[in-house]
Order: structure tokens, then sequence, then C-alpha cells
């Protein structure tokens, strides 16, 4: 089976140019991707992604000042950039590049989870990024 990695580049200082990935795939519960046309005779949509975090310790609620990922005052918000990867036979392969569009939280009996809600590029230039 490829080895499946997520990383998200938390940093919020628009100074930065370079981006500083950090590897939360330990917390992945399950994600999902869509790229390109899904349907016959239908326009090539912008690509999508759902990632289910484990959330139970609140180190991905957007407001939790007490996140490794909190920065400075701006939490986890969306815009954050995202990339899944698949590694198969020594062969690193790119699945999804995009955006954070929402972090949105379900609490359930067992565990707290969080949904990160992604887009890529093309949503932005054809305004369904909102």
């Amino acid at each position: 089976m490829p080895q499946v990695a997520v990383s998200v580049a938390f940093q919020n200082n628009p100074f930065d140019t370079s981006l500083t990935w950090t590897d939360i795939t330990r917390y992945v519960l399950d994600l999902s991707t869509t790229m390109g046309r899904q349907h016959e005779l239908q326009q090539v949509g912008p690509s999508t992604a759902t990632i289910n975090l484990w959330n139970g310790d609140g180190r991905f609620s957007p407001w939790n000042t007490s996140s490794p990922y909190y920065y400075s005052g701006s939490g986890l918000t969306p815009g954050h950039p995202v990339k899944v990867t698949a590694t198969w036979a020594g062969t690193t392969y790119p699945v999804f590049f995009g955006y954070a569009k929402a972090w949105v939280p379900a609490y359930g009996a067992a565990r707290a989870q969080m949904a990160l809600q992604c887009y890529d590029v093309l949503a932005l230039q054809i305004g369904r990024a909102s």
C-alpha cells in the first residue's frame, strides 16, 4: 500500500516567502479528494480535499491558544497551504495541493474530530472558494 502523508503550512506571517511544512499525518483519520471533471459533459471544477483529523486534545481547534499550531493571535484560519502526497516503491506522487477552506469541528461520544475542508487554486479563479 502507498504511504500517504498530509502536511500543512501553519505560519501566518505575510512577509514569510518560504513555506514551513508540518506533517500532521499521524492525526489523519481519513481523507477524500476530488479532482477535475466528476461527471461527463460538465465543466472541470476545482479540486477539493476533506481531511478528517483527530482533535481530542484540541490542537486543531481554531482559537485554542494552547495549540502548537496557533500563530500570533490569528489561530487556525482559512488559507493555510495543504498538501497530500503518496509514496509508492520509493517514488512520491502529488495527490492534492491547495488551501484550507474551513476547520469544521465535530464532537462525538468516542472522540473529537476536525474536518479540514480544502480547495485548490482553481476555486479562487472561478469564485468557488467561499
